[in-house]
């Protein structure tokens, strides 16, 4: 019986990891990320509290492993990192990543509520409220793969990813519970298994329906054609690439504004005379308007004795002339500075570069009412971020893209599958440039409107794009569904908090009898030395 309980135990497990492995990097899969988290349904119910715990922390920190394992290698080769010390930090990078899934283990365990009838709900409320409650520097979900189905996910744009993740794990949970017999409530579980698909998928097709009509209201200047450019250009390379793609780029599809991405070669509009007489030559040439990226804009304060300090910076060239700046705000760990407390990690991490980080940011105009959101590289994986500038007047996400440090492999992909949310929860439009792939440009109901360009290729295209002067429910409100879990967890707390200390006295009461008769003999056996 044990053996069959144990062997169950790690198929669920494997399964788990399986499922995530799989949904996404198969494209045909990815509908599989929405139940990632039935394996783990099915084994709570029958653990131990002790059981929950290690295979909670187990099954979670082995899926940001086998999810996230690229990172090693980027970072490896980026910083000229050792080893060992990338992969000690990789590894409390995923436990820490790992912890609202351990939550939902001890707590489903410890308060036994395979027995309630609210378990499912309670589960899918302790894992959103963990979630949404955890400073991370990567809000990654295996959700996020579910991006290739954007009406499915319409429920973004109302209160983001905390909602996302409750109806995932809910509907994992409900269809655990209708799976045992002799419970209460089965046929109502059973019904809201059934309805969280159906109306999430009802939800998206009325928000298409809106969008579809606003479009066919728009006026002429809500509309923007937009193109980006992938020149696939190496460090040692000349940028001279960048430059060749983008005059094809305006003798083809001749788009009101290029964007130009992220490049590992070292350009500089600002600080290199000679990159800005070539791109201010191109740009009176053609009558064209670009976002450059310089990957260097040196800051005015520099420590003597200490190594230069830069920002990551977009320029807005328009009408001939510099229009506005955008200094990156959000920098990559490891990769574009060492943070302060772990500032001795740089002997294990000799090439950490000195960015510093931009502050208070806008967007940037660009003609008429609309309003360029810049969010360089890494930027675009934080929610609240892009928010920010969504509620300043931004209605196009402008990102400048470098994956050319994941070598081509599956980290482009994530960094793709992670921004494509930020398009839907806000409803507005994406243009990705990336150096070396997968560049895309997205419509406001997540649709692409240009296909994902391959990795290491060089293209560029274009696309007629749409700039909605509406945003989205969870634009102007934020994510006021994780708001609401808390306090109504908070009032359940409250209202149970003698069972839930009863419970406790009495899950604790073995171990401080067994405390007190083992006291009790000492005390015993010493007397009787003492004699």
């Amino acid at each position: 019986m044990v053996l069959a309980k144990r062997f169950q135990f790690v198929f669920l497990v494997a399964l788990t990891l399986v499922i995530v492995f799989v949904s996404a990097r198969v494209e045909w899969l990815h509908w599989l990320t929405f139940i990632w988290l039935l394996p783990l349904a099915f084994i709570l119910p029958k653990a131990s509290v002790k059981q929950a715990t290690w295979l909670s922390v187990f099954t979670a920190t082995a899926v940001w492993i086998i999810s996230m394992y690229w990172l090693i290698e980027a970072n490896m080769y980026f910083a000229e990192s050792a080893f060992i010390a990338v992969a000690i930090v990789f590894l409390l990078f995923c436990l820490w990543q790992a912890l609202p899934y351990i939550v939902l283990g001890v707590c489903y365990s410890y308060f036994n509520w395979r027995q309630s009838y609210l378990g499912p709900l309670l589960a899918a409320a302790t894992l959103s409220i963990a979630w949404s409650l955890q400073p991370t520097p990567l809000p990654w979900l295996p959700q996020n793969f579910l991006f290739a189905y954007p009406k499915f996910i319409a429920v973004l744009d109302l209160s983001g990813i905390s909602l996302l993740l409750f109806l995932s794990t809910l509907f994992c949970f409900s269809i655990e519970y209708i799976s045992r017999k002799d419970l209460p409530y089965k046929k109502h579980y059973a019904a809201l298994a059934l309805s969280i698909p159906l109306l999430m998928l009802a939800y998206g097709q009325v928000r298409q329906l809106q969008l579809d009509n606003n479009k066919a209201q728009a006026s002429a200047e809500q509309w923007l054609n937009i193109g980006y450019i992938q020149p696939a250009l190496n460090y040692e390379e000349p940028f001279d690439r960048a430059y060749q793609v983008t005059e094809q780029l305006i003798k083809e599809k001749a788009p009101d504004l290029i964007v130009w991405p992220e490049i590992a070669s070292p350009y500089s509009f600002i600080d290199n005379l000679d990159d800005r007489r070539k791109t201010l030559d191109l740009v009176r040439k053609h009558h064209q308007d670009i976002i450059t990226v310089s990957g260097y804009v040196y800051t005015k304060e520099q420590t003597p004795g200490q190594p230069y300090t830069y920002y990551n910076q977009a320029q807005l060239i328009k009408n001939y002339r510099l229009q506005g700046q955008y200094s990156k705000e959000i920098l990559v760990p490891f990769f574009e500075y060492m943070p302060k407390p772990l500032s001795f990690l740089r002997r294990w991490m000799p090439k950490t570069l000195y960015y510093q980080a931009g502050e208070n940011q806008q967007p940037l105009s660009y003609k008429n009412t609309i309003k360029l959101l810049i969010a360089i590289c890494y930027e675009v994986i934080f929610p609240e971020y892009v928010r920010k500038q969504v509620k300043q007047g931004g209605n196009i996400i402008i990102n400048p893209t470098s994956d050319a440090v994941f070598g081509g492999g599956i980290g482009g992909y994530y960094h793709l599958a992670t921004a494509y949310f930020r398009s839907i929860e806000n409803r507005v439009p994406w243009v990705r440039a990336t150096n070396t792939g997968i560049s895309i440009i997205v419509d406001a109901d997540g649709k692409p409107l240009t296909p994902a360009s391959k990795n290491h290729a060089i293209s560029s295209n274009s696309a007629h794009v749409y700039i909605p002067t509406q945003t989205s429910f969870y634009s102007q409100t934020g994510d006021w569904f994780s708001k609401i879990l808390i306090v109504l967890s908070t009032i359940f707390l409250v209202m149970n908090r003698k069972k839930l200390l009863r419970h406790t006295e009495k899950a604790y009461a073995p171990n401080l009898k067994q405390k007190t008769k083992t006291s009790a003999k000492k005390k015993r056996i010493g007397k009787k030395k003492g004699k």
